[in-house]
């Protein structure tokens, strides 16, 4: 109970220090104060980062553009969109994803990021994308031997940010009967 105590006060007493500025206020050559440099967030826990980590980059502002839907299938018709969607597929399937997108971007890389339930990164393939109104663009998935029967996942992405995914199954022929 002691123990419990003695941390919660330490806590407190840690916590109220972040906030205090114990540092002397600075003036000018005449002696008037000098204004106040702003406050930054170094974004560590009681102040502490490490310095030599670069800052992880922005989320790409992508205006108008967003991903209004992702089908998988085993065919894609005329317009580049999938014939029939489908979520399960047999080990020798090529599967086709139609990503339709929408509103305005100057350019930009879609992505599709293609894993095994295991983490195990089956293919990763980039298209580059103007788009200037609703558009269509697809990503196949073909393999010489047959697909591992399991679970799979693809992430469409735009600079490592994942916009939308979809889970999709490989099993044996018999148990698509």
């Amino acid at each position: 109970m002691r123990l419990t105590m003695l941390s919660l006060c330490l806590a407190a007493s840690l916590l109220a220090a972040c906030g205090k500025d114990d540092a002397p206020a600075a003036t000018t050559a005449d002696g008037a104060a000098a204004p106040a440099e702003p406050a930054t967030d170094d974004g560590g826990l009681f102040g502490f980062i490490d310095k030599d980590e670069p800052a992880a980059p922005a989320a790409p502002s992508l205006g108008e553009f967003q991903v209004v839907s992702v089908a998988l299938g085993t065919a894609l018709d005329a317009d580049n969109n999938v014939r029939e969607a489908k979520d399960v597929f047999s080990p020798k399937d090529a599967i086709h994803a139609a990503v339709l997108s929408s509103g305005p971007h100057p350019g930009l890389k879609l992505v599709a990021h293609w894993t095994a339930a295991d983490g195990t990164v089956v293919a990763h393939t980039e298209q580059p994308v103007v788009a200037t109104g609703p558009t269509v663009t697809t990503f196949s998935l073909r393999n010489a031997e047959p697909w591992p029967a399991g679970r799979y996942q693809l992430a469409v992405q735009v600079d490592g940010r994942t916009l939308q995914s979809r889970a999709f199954e490989v099993v044996e022929p018999q148990a698509l009967r």
